[in-house]
Protein backbone atom coordinates (compact mmCIF):
# COMPACT_ATOMS: atom_id res chain seq x y z
CA UNK A 1 0.00 0.00 0.00
CA UNK A 2 2.64 2.62 0.91
CA UNK A 3 4.54 1.43 -2.39
CA UNK A 4 1.62 2.11 -4.40
CA UNK A 5 0.75 5.76 -2.48
CA UNK A 6 4.26 6.40 -3.00
CA UNK A 7 4.20 5.88 -6.73
CA UNK A 8 0.84 7.83 -6.71
CA UNK A 9 2.63 10.77 -5.50
CA UNK A 10 6.21 10.14 -8.42
CA UNK A 11 3.30 9.69 -10.79
CA UNK A 12 1.90 13.35 -9.90
CA UNK A 13 5.00 14.91 -9.45
CA UNK A 14 5.76 13.52 -12.86
CA UNK A 15 2.70 14.57 -14.14
CA UNK A 16 2.85 18.12 -12.71
CA UNK A 17 5.85 18.81 -14.61
CA UNK A 18 4.69 17.62 -18.35
CA UNK A 19 1.54 19.92 -17.60
CA UNK A 20 3.77 22.66 -16.78
CA UNK A 21 6.45 21.97 -19.99
CA UNK A 22 3.28 21.81 -21.90
CA UNK A 23 1.66 24.81 -20.51
CA UNK A 24 4.56 26.75 -21.44
CA UNK A 25 4.83 25.05 -24.81
CA UNK A 26 1.16 25.49 -25.58
CA UNK A 27 1.62 29.48 -24.76
CA UNK A 28 4.48 30.11 -26.61
CA UNK A 29 3.93 27.41 -29.63
CA UNK A 30 -0.28 27.81 -29.73
CA UNK A 31 -2.16 29.33 -32.46
CA UNK A 32 -2.26 33.42 -33.29
CA UNK A 33 -5.88 33.46 -31.96
CA UNK A 34 -4.81 32.46 -28.73
CA UNK A 35 -1.98 34.79 -28.47
CA UNK A 36 -4.31 37.26 -29.32
CA UNK A 37 -6.21 36.63 -26.15
CA UNK A 38 -3.25 36.86 -24.21
CA UNK A 39 -2.16 39.68 -25.95
CA UNK A 40 -5.64 41.10 -24.18
CA UNK A 41 -5.54 40.04 -20.99
CA UNK A 42 -2.03 41.15 -20.61
CA UNK A 43 -3.51 44.37 -22.09
CA UNK A 44 -6.06 44.61 -19.41
CA UNK A 45 -3.38 43.55 -16.57
CA UNK A 46 -0.83 46.41 -17.67
CA UNK A 47 -3.74 49.05 -17.71
CA UNK A 48 -4.04 48.90 -14.31
CA UNK A 49 -0.72 49.61 -13.41
CA UNK A 50 -1.17 53.06 -14.45
CA UNK A 51 -4.47 53.43 -13.62
CA UNK A 52 -5.26 55.46 -10.40
CA UNK A 53 -5.80 53.30 -7.00
CA UNK A 54 -10.12 52.94 -7.91
CA UNK A 55 -9.50 52.26 -11.12
CA UNK A 56 -6.46 49.73 -10.66
CA UNK A 57 -8.24 47.87 -7.82
CA UNK A 58 -11.57 47.60 -10.86
CA UNK A 59 -9.12 46.83 -13.61
CA UNK A 60 -7.02 44.00 -11.46
CA UNK A 61 -10.49 42.68 -10.62
CA UNK A 62 -11.29 42.43 -14.85
CA UNK A 63 -7.55 40.73 -15.20
CA UNK A 64 -8.45 38.28 -12.94
CA UNK A 65 -12.34 37.37 -14.14
CA UNK A 66 -10.56 37.40 -17.48
CA UNK A 67 -7.78 34.84 -16.59
CA UNK A 68 -10.10 32.03 -16.61
CA UNK A 69 -10.30 32.71 -20.18
CA UNK A 70 -7.05 32.12 -21.13
CA UNK A 71 -7.08 29.40 -19.61
CA UNK A 72 -10.19 27.74 -20.72
CA UNK A 73 -8.14 28.17 -24.08
CA UNK A 74 -5.12 26.14 -22.61
CA UNK A 75 -7.71 23.69 -21.35
CA UNK A 76 -9.35 23.17 -24.97
CA UNK A 77 -5.99 22.59 -26.73
CA UNK A 78 -4.61 20.18 -24.11
CA UNK A 79 -7.80 18.34 -24.79
CA UNK A 80 -7.42 18.34 -28.80
CA UNK A 81 -3.63 16.88 -28.20
CA UNK A 82 -4.97 14.26 -26.27
CA UNK A 83 -7.83 13.56 -26.96
CA UNK A 84 -6.96 9.65 -27.86
CA UNK A 85 -6.37 9.39 -24.09
CA UNK A 86 -10.23 10.52 -23.21
CA UNK A 87 -12.86 7.61 -22.62
CA UNK A 88 -15.17 9.76 -24.37
CA UNK A 89 -13.43 12.35 -26.82
CA UNK A 90 -16.20 13.74 -27.94
CA UNK A 91 -17.48 14.67 -24.83
CA UNK A 92 -14.30 16.42 -23.93
CA UNK A 93 -13.82 18.56 -26.51
CA UNK A 94 -17.36 19.75 -26.21
CA UNK A 95 -17.20 20.37 -22.33
CA UNK A 96 -13.79 22.25 -23.22
CA UNK A 97 -15.30 24.33 -25.58
CA UNK A 98 -18.71 25.46 -23.94
CA UNK A 99 -16.34 26.57 -21.25
CA UNK A 100 -14.35 28.52 -23.77
CA UNK A 101 -17.50 29.92 -25.21
CA UNK A 102 -18.63 31.12 -22.03
CA UNK A 103 -15.22 32.60 -20.75
CA UNK A 104 -14.70 34.48 -24.44
CA UNK A 105 -18.60 36.12 -23.63
CA UNK A 106 -17.32 37.46 -19.96
CA UNK A 107 -14.24 38.72 -21.59
CA UNK A 108 -15.89 40.44 -24.52
CA UNK A 109 -18.40 42.14 -22.35
CA UNK A 110 -15.80 42.95 -19.76
CA UNK A 111 -14.61 45.13 -22.81
CA UNK A 112 -17.32 46.68 -23.90
CA UNK A 113 -18.30 47.35 -20.12
CA UNK A 114 -14.81 48.91 -18.79
CA UNK A 115 -13.97 52.26 -19.00
CA UNK A 116 -10.60 53.06 -21.55
CA UNK A 117 -8.94 56.03 -21.99
CA UNK A 118 -10.89 58.25 -24.51
CA UNK A 119 -8.18 57.32 -27.40
CA UNK A 120 -8.41 53.54 -26.89
CA UNK A 121 -12.25 53.48 -26.50
CA UNK A 122 -13.02 52.66 -30.31
CA UNK A 123 -9.99 50.09 -30.03
CA UNK A 124 -11.40 48.22 -27.38
CA UNK A 125 -14.80 48.06 -29.12
CA UNK A 126 -13.12 46.78 -32.01
CA UNK A 127 -11.06 43.98 -30.15
CA UNK A 128 -14.83 43.11 -28.46
CA UNK A 129 -16.19 42.64 -32.25
CA UNK A 130 -13.12 40.99 -33.45
CA UNK A 131 -14.27 38.29 -30.29
CA UNK A 132 -17.24 37.09 -31.88
CA UNK A 133 -16.47 34.96 -34.63
CA UNK A 134 -14.30 33.18 -31.63
CA UNK A 135 -17.65 32.64 -29.39
CA UNK A 136 -19.31 31.99 -32.25
CA UNK A 137 -16.79 29.31 -33.18
CA UNK A 138 -16.34 27.58 -29.86
CA UNK A 139 -20.38 27.33 -29.22
CA UNK A 140 -20.26 25.66 -32.84
CA UNK A 141 -17.66 23.21 -31.14
CA UNK A 142 -20.05 22.67 -28.26
CA UNK A 143 -22.39 21.42 -30.07
CA UNK A 144 -20.71 18.94 -32.21
CA UNK A 145 -22.74 15.40 -32.80
CA UNK A 146 -19.36 13.63 -34.07
CA UNK A 147 -15.64 13.66 -33.54
CA UNK A 148 -15.33 14.54 -37.45
CA UNK A 149 -17.12 17.69 -37.10
CA UNK A 150 -15.26 18.60 -33.79
CA UNK A 151 -12.11 18.64 -35.87
CA UNK A 152 -13.17 20.61 -38.64
CA UNK A 153 -14.70 23.17 -35.95
CA UNK A 154 -11.10 23.01 -34.23
CA UNK A 155 -9.49 23.99 -37.38
CA UNK A 156 -12.56 26.67 -38.42
CA UNK A 157 -12.03 28.39 -35.65
CA UNK A 158 -8.41 29.40 -35.82
CA UNK A 159 -9.12 31.11 -39.28
CA UNK A 160 -10.87 33.97 -36.95
CA UNK A 161 -7.32 34.80 -36.07
CA UNK A 162 -6.64 37.81 -38.59
CA UNK A 163 -9.03 40.39 -37.09
CA UNK A 164 -8.61 39.27 -33.20
CA UNK A 165 -5.16 39.72 -33.64
CA UNK A 166 -5.01 42.99 -35.65
CA UNK A 167 -7.35 44.00 -33.02
CA UNK A 168 -4.69 43.52 -29.96
CA UNK A 169 -2.18 44.90 -31.80
CA UNK A 170 -3.96 48.06 -32.27
CA UNK A 171 -5.02 47.83 -28.87
CA UNK A 172 -1.70 47.51 -27.78
CA UNK A 173 0.44 50.26 -29.38
CA UNK A 174 -2.46 52.85 -28.01
CA UNK A 175 -2.22 51.49 -24.50
CA UNK A 176 1.74 51.45 -25.21
CA UNK A 177 1.91 48.10 -23.45
CA UNK A 178 5.26 45.51 -23.09
CA UNK A 179 5.08 42.20 -25.26
CA UNK A 180 2.32 39.24 -24.05
CA UNK A 181 5.93 37.58 -22.98
CA UNK A 182 4.90 39.10 -19.47
CA UNK A 183 1.75 36.69 -19.63
CA UNK A 184 3.59 34.01 -20.65
CA UNK A 185 5.74 34.10 -17.94
CA UNK A 186 2.73 34.61 -15.37
CA UNK A 187 1.24 31.36 -16.93
CA UNK A 188 4.92 29.34 -16.51
CA UNK A 189 4.90 30.32 -12.78
CA UNK A 190 1.55 29.07 -12.17
CA UNK A 191 2.84 25.78 -13.92
CA UNK A 192 6.49 25.94 -12.02
CA UNK A 193 5.16 26.60 -8.46
CA UNK A 194 2.30 23.86 -9.16
CA UNK A 195 5.21 21.41 -10.64
CA UNK A 196 7.35 22.24 -7.06
CA UNK A 197 4.90 21.90 -4.67
CA UNK A 198 3.55 18.65 -5.91
CA UNK A 199 7.64 17.42 -6.19
CA UNK A 200 8.30 18.37 -2.33
CA UNK A 201 5.08 16.20 -1.58
CA UNK A 202 6.07 13.35 -2.84
CA UNK A 203 10.10 13.99 -1.14
CA UNK A 204 8.71 14.43 2.39
CA UNK A 205 6.05 11.17 1.89
CA UNK A 206 9.40 9.65 1.22
CA UNK A 207 11.73 11.15 3.73
CA UNK A 208 10.37 12.44 6.22
CA UNK A 209 12.91 13.60 8.41
CA UNK A 210 14.79 15.26 5.90
CA UNK A 211 15.01 18.55 4.21
CA UNK A 212 14.38 18.79 0.86
CA UNK A 213 16.74 20.74 -1.04
CA UNK A 214 16.66 21.68 -4.73
CA UNK A 215 19.39 18.98 -5.29
CA UNK A 216 17.86 16.56 -3.22
CA UNK A 217 14.73 16.95 -5.50
CA UNK A 218 17.21 16.28 -8.64
CA UNK A 219 19.16 14.02 -7.47
CA UNK A 220 18.71 10.25 -7.54
CA UNK A 221 19.38 9.37 -3.77
CA UNK A 222 16.24 9.17 -1.62
CA UNK A 223 14.11 8.18 -4.02
CA UNK A 224 14.76 10.73 -6.65
CA UNK A 225 14.70 12.62 -8.90
CA UNK A 226 11.40 14.39 -8.01
CA UNK A 227 11.64 16.91 -10.61
CA UNK A 228 13.73 16.91 -14.04
CA UNK A 229 14.81 20.41 -14.30
CA UNK A 230 14.44 22.43 -11.86
CA UNK A 231 12.21 25.93 -13.16
CA UNK A 232 13.38 28.94 -13.12
CA UNK A 233 12.75 32.16 -16.20
CA UNK A 234 14.68 35.11 -14.80
CA UNK A 235 14.04 38.41 -15.29
CA UNK A 236 10.23 37.63 -14.67
CA UNK A 237 10.80 35.24 -11.49
CA UNK A 238 12.53 32.96 -9.88
CA UNK A 239 11.99 29.67 -7.60
CA UNK A 240 14.02 28.60 -4.29
CA UNK A 241 13.74 26.09 -1.51
CA UNK A 242 14.82 27.96 2.17
CA UNK A 243 14.84 25.65 4.83
CA UNK A 244 12.50 23.29 2.72
CA UNK A 245 10.11 25.90 1.88
CA UNK A 246 9.42 26.83 -1.28
CA UNK A 247 9.39 30.70 -2.20
CA UNK A 248 9.24 32.97 -4.90
CA UNK A 249 10.31 35.99 -6.37
CA UNK A 250 8.53 37.85 -9.24
CA UNK A 251 10.24 39.73 -11.06
CA UNK A 252 13.35 37.65 -10.41
CA UNK A 253 14.67 40.67 -8.89
CA UNK A 254 12.75 40.97 -5.89
CA UNK A 255 12.15 39.63 -2.57
CA UNK A 256 11.45 36.05 -2.04
CA UNK A 257 8.29 35.24 -0.74
CA UNK A 258 6.29 31.97 -0.13
CA UNK A 259 5.34 30.75 -3.71
CA UNK A 260 1.61 30.86 -4.72
CA UNK A 261 -0.22 30.93 -7.82
CA UNK A 262 -1.43 34.43 -7.46
CA UNK A 263 2.33 36.23 -6.34
CA UNK A 264 2.82 34.90 -9.78
CA UNK A 265 1.09 38.30 -10.78
CA UNK A 266 4.17 39.91 -9.99
CA UNK A 267 6.10 38.29 -13.63
CA UNK A 268 5.01 41.21 -15.10
CA UNK A 269 7.46 43.19 -15.90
Amino acid sequence: MLHNDRRHLAQRADAAQASGRRTRRRVTESSPILLSLVAAVSTLALTCQSASAGQQTLKSRVFTAELPAMTSWLDLEGTAESVGSHKSPLRALTSAAGTLANELRRFQRQLVSNSWPQSSSAVAQTMAAATSPSISGAKALAKATNIIQAATLLTAMNRNESPFFYAMATFNGELKVPSVDALHAVLSCQADVSTVTVALEAFRYTNKSVVPTEALLLGTADGGPYIQDWPHNPPYYAITLVNGKQLLAAPSTSRAAPATLHACDGAFV
